[in-house]
């Protein structure tokens, strides 16, 4: 086997290696609640219109939760996702109101106009903020963990106990219309199903027009205990365009509307709850726990009059408290995991022959023993909670028994209500404190293997001599790798079937690491005296801005372990970015340090290079987009609901430039002149993309009655769809036909070489030309024959990426990319001046390495992103979709691609650190002297003549870019570790750990196929040569 092969295969395993290893500790990090099938269940049910199944209630309190009274009312529940309590409100001395304010006057009135049957509440949200996990909360009343806000577009059917299952086994018939979130989480459950595609936020009407359309039809039927209608306009409208648009206003008054006439509809035996599941950012986002995001609304209104609650007023309450409430009004158990707690002030009071109070502490008496018995069991089940703590809960609760029975009047019972209120608070305070339990050997291990790989691999690469290197990564150490790794899949298979261990997929992570571990500390020791040499010896000769690196590097792993660090990372990284680029100035010999043999004129073009490259990290510097914790308000929002033509042309002006520079440069190159699929892709198929991301972005502004005038039935999808298409068959192409060369004999030049019709005059002679033996061909593009695959699957992912980030982030993506471009070119002529032979052109500089490293990370938020799942860009998911694919998968990688871009183009793009001397070289002479023993005339035909020592350079820079992302996520994995009990772990720490994870992940695999691209190409040239060398020889 080609020792190409073997460092493919070194990185595969490198690969699955970081990939498990960190999946093990987040394993151990990121559980879920336990859920138990346990279900709740109604012996007896009472029906309190007559004395003598009722007269004796209150003695039968200690079989409460067995016992169900008769229903209290129909129920009529509107969700207006997004709903934030600030919608609600009435403020009549506003002159000026914005677009959210003052329109909903429905609910002001009823408050004003019948107070004894309404309410109006802050409805707080657990988070995650996520509409799923929300809906969750208030079927089941439990708390949702952390790790459930990746599951919000993974929509699975609920197992757990839940008041709609509560509903349907006890007879009782529920009807559903609006988000189809519902149909996914409760099949089978409705009597009738009115579902409607949630996924597309540009959509504002098409749900809520449904709900509308089937709503008042279903209210005036009779067959019904409970309708559920889900209206999504609101939170849509929040995500496309923010709370402060006009559209907005439209769709809270279109709530309004719909409200008014509900209650109008209602008839004497039903009441109406209008609630929100979540609250939004100003920016019309949601998903964290900022304090607009987890405060919605809850507004009811009943034709019966409401419990009187004088001494119980308390106007917010927890969105949890929804479903004991909910379950007590419908005459159904409360759900065996709820945590809420029952609001008595929003209960009906029905004609009974026993007083009201009685019926509401037989309720909330079930609510306590409800939830004793789910903490006893879970304890029993899991041993998470303190033994202490469940011996304090469980004696506070044997109080609350003895003083339930020493409730005889009202006075004494509004007391006692406070007290299980009191009680029901502190479970769910115990709960939410050790809900999440981490499991401590699975983090160890995971911490212990990654970092321990990470440094005998870095000691392997970096202290190896490329023979002993080469020797070393032989056919018994690779197969020794993936050997012991299907070992440790057998022994964990083993293990699990004879009930060893209970986790196959953590058994395995673990031992197939600890074997391969095993293997690279046998190569270090076997190798630790050249090792120890080679180090020692690169510390003597190490420059000052290898040092700068290093320190650049460090500081880059250690600000993961500051809350307030990562909030403003991007300034950060801003910082680094511009550190390293002043070193690379200053080693032409500014400042009299490390001087370089570079011409006066040269000198001046490089820093002319440096004040470009300054100016366009400046202009990203306005994309930027503003955590919730930052209190900022930045560019993107102000823009996100109002483009104007600046932006628009400015848009246009960028991918112009773009396409142009790229097209200029490969045409230049000579790697636009023939006419294979991947060369004919490359000449016309980015303008043609250009056109539909721009027609995408237009059709899409356009109000909706103008588009359907102007395109009328067709879709805008389908500009989408042709962008994809191109990327997708002109990266295939690239792939199968990599060299973008076009081969030409000299009776075939015989053409005007000015003349506008080369190509034509070109063709003709080609199909003209007999071949000779002896003649000499001429083929063009050769000299950049590696760097132009590269150059086109790069253009081709940019623009992918631009269509997927919109028109307003677009231009700092562009303007980032050529500061990639410009470093390159600066890189190259400092490092040719500096090289004494071909060879080491092939050793990477660890300076620009760690830019390459940092500028994929400035790269993420120089496109607008925050590591929060708030600001992640779910719009993406719709550019070509429409929100209505039955499958999620491309959805979920334009997210993907859209939110982490950066990595996989910077990734993919790494070989361009190795090539770029050698077409700079060609294409830009006049900033290069000559030099002896560094001929690169030939341009990127040199790196043929050395592939081996090229292959190798490409993967030991290959493996030292990967180390240096394996070092942030390990730096996040310790800080997570360590600030695990701190108040921002959920906020903060964890979510920069998973989007560190998921940026490795992406890395790796992007490294991969760009080194596997190298080898495609370089396989071609050798055919190529050789091919000539048969044919001509």
């Amino acid at each position: 086997m080609s020792k190409q092969w073997y460092y493919v295969l070194f990185l595969l395993w490198f690969t699955f290696t970081a990939v498990t290893q960190i999946l093990l500790f987040t394993n151990g990090f990121l559980l879920t609640r336990v859920t138990l099938k346990l279900n709740s269940s109604c012996d007896q049910q009472l029906k309190c219109d007559s004395e003598p199944q009722c007269e004796n209630l209150l003695n039968k309190l200690d079989d409460a939760t067995t016992t169900c009274l008769a229903p209290r009312s129909k129920v009529v529940l509107l969700i207006i996702d997004a709903f934030r309590y600030d919608f609600a409100l009435y403020n009549a001395s506003l002159s000026d109101p914005l677009p959210y304010q003052n329109k909903l006057p429905i609910i002001s009135e009823m408050i004003n106009s019948e107070p004894q049957n309404t309410r109006l509440y802050q409805f707080i949200a657990d988070p995650p903020t996520t509409t799923m996990q929300r809906l969750k909360g208030l079927t089941t009343g439990s708390l949702p963990t952390f790790v459930d806000a990746g599951s919000n577009f993974a929509t699975h059917e609920i197992d757990e106990d839940n008041i709609i299952d509560q509903i349907h086994k006890h007879g009782y018939n529920a009807v559903f219309m609006g988000d189809d979130t519902w149909d996914g989480l409760y099949p089978n459950r409705f009597i009738r199903n009115f579902p409607y595609p949630s996924f597309d936020v540009w959509d504002l009407d098409t749900v809520d027009n449904g709900v509308i359309s089937n709503l008042f039809d279903e209210i005036q039927k009779d067959d019904w205990h409970l309708i559920i209608g889900h209206f999504l306009g609101v939170d849509h409208c929040g995500h496309r365009y923010g709370p402060y648009h006009n559209e907005m206003s439209r769709k809270l008054s279109e709530m309004n509307t719909v409200i008014r006439n509900v209650i109008n509809s209602l008839d004497k035996e039903s009441m109406l709850f209008v609630i929100g599941d979540h609250g939004m950012t100003a920016t019309g986002d949601h998903g964290g726990e900022s304090d607009n995001e987890i405060t919605s609304t809850m507004f009811v209104y009943s034709k019966q009059q409401l419990t009187d609650s004088k001494n119980l007023n308390n106007y917010t309450i927890k969105q949890v408290d929804f479903v004991p409430t909910l379950s007590t009004i419908l005459g159904v158990p409360i759900p065996f995991s709820n945590l809420g707690a029952t609001v008595l002030d929003v209960l009906p009071v029905v004609k009974s022959v026993i007083p009201n109070w009685h019926k509401s502490l037989f309720a909330l008496w079930a609510n306590a023993q409800q939830l004793t018995a789910y903490i006893k069991t879970y304890a029993n089940n899991t041993r998470t909670f303190n033994k202490q703590d469940l011996d304090n809960v469980f004696e506070d609760f044997e109080k609350l028994k003895v003083m339930m029975q020493s409730v005889t009047d009202e006075i004494l019972f509004a007391g006692f209500v406070k007290n299980v209120n009191d009680y029901i608070k502190n479970v769910r305070n115990m709960c939410e404190k050790v809900w999440i339990q981490f499991d401590a050997y699975s983090m160890a291990r995971g911490l212990l293997l990654f970092s321990h790989s990470i440094i005998f691999i870095y000691l392997l690469v970096n202290g190896l001599g490329d023979e002993k290197f080469d020797q070393c990564l032989n056919k018994f150490v690779i197969g020794s790798l993936y050997g012991l790794t299907l070992v440790g899949a057998i022994a964990s298979f083993i293990l699990l079937y004879f009930n060893i261990v209970s986790d196959f997929y953590n058994t395995f992570y673990f031992i197939s690491g600890l074997c391969n571990l095993g293997v690279l500390i046998f190569l270090c020791v076997q190798n630790f005296q050249e090792i120890s040499l080679s180090l020692n010896e690169s510390n003597k000769t190490r420059k000052w801005n290898d040092i700068v690196s290093r320190i650049l590097l460090t500081f880059s792993a250690l600000m993961l372990f500051s809350n307030s660090f990562i909030l403003e990372e991007a300034k950060v990284m801003l910082f680094f970015l511009c550190s390293l680029i002043v070193t690379f100035l200053l080693e032409f010999g500014f400042l009299n340090m490390d001087k370089v043999n570079v011409k006066s004129s040269v000198k001046r073009k490089i820093v002319i290079l440096g004040l470009a490259i300054g100016v366009l990290i400046r202009f990203s510097m306005y994309f930027w987009k503003c955590r919730e914790e930052q209190g900022c308000k930045d560019y993107f929002a102000s823009k996100v609901s109002n483009v104007n033509r600046i932006e628009w042309i400015l848009a246009f002006i960028c991918l112009v430039i773009f396409i142009v520079a790229t097209k200029i440069w490969l045409r230049s190159c000579g790697n636009l002149n023939g006419f294979s699929s991947t060369v004919v892709l490359a000449r016309y198929s980015p303008p043609l993309i250009i056109l539909c991301t721009i027609g995408f972005w237009v059709v899409h502004k356009l109000p909706r009655d103008t588009r359907i005038k102007i395109i009328g039935r067709w879709s805008p999808d389908t500009m989408a769809w042709i962008v994809y298409g191109f990327t997708f068959f002109g990266i295939l192409s690239t792939i199968i036909k990599p060299l973008c060369i076009y081969r030409l004999k000299p009776n075939q030049l015989e053409v005007d070489m000015r003349s506008d019709n080369l190509i034509p005059q070109l063709a003709k002679h080609v199909m003209s030309a007999q071949p000779k033996k002896d003649d000499v061909p001429l083929v063009f593009g050769l000299a950049t024959v590696y760097s132009a695959a590269f150059t086109v699957v790069a253009v081709y992912l940019i623009l992918l990426w631009c269509l997927l980030l919109g028109d307003l982030v677009m231009p700092s993506c562009i303007a980032l990319v050529f500061v990639l471009a410009l470093v390159l070119v600066i890189s190259s002529v400092r490092r040719y001046e500096q090289a004494d032979c071909v060879e080491s052109l092939f050793e990477v500089p660890s300076s620009l390495i760690l830019f390459w490293f940092v500028m994929s990370i400035y790269l993420f938020y120089g496109t607008a992103h925050q590591p929060t799942f708030t600001n992640i860009a779910w719009d993406a998911a719709f550019v070509g979709t429409g929100g209505t694919l039955n499958y999620k998968l491309i959805p979920a990688a334009l997210v993907l691609i859209n939110t982490f871009g950066s990595y996989l183009i910077t990734g993919i793009t790494l070989p361009l650190l190795m090539i770029a001397p050698f077409s700079t070289h060609v294409m830009l002479p006049s900033l290069f002297n000559k030099k002896k023993g560094v001929n690169l005339a030939r341009g990127e035909l040199v790196i043929y003549d050395y592939d081996q020592a090229f292959l190798r350079g490409a993967f030991k820079m290959s493996c030292k870019y990967i180390m240096c992302h394996a070092l942030r996520v390990f730096s996040s994995m310790l800080s997570s570790t360590i600030h695990c009990r701190h108040l921002m772990v959920w906020n903060i720490f964890a979510p920069k750990l998973i989007f560190e994870a998921i940026a490795m992940f992406i890395t790796l695999v992007s490294v991969v196929l760009g080194y596997l691209l190298i080898i495609r190409i370089n396989n071609k040239v050798d055919h190529l040569i050789k091919q000539l060398n048969k044919q001509y020889s």
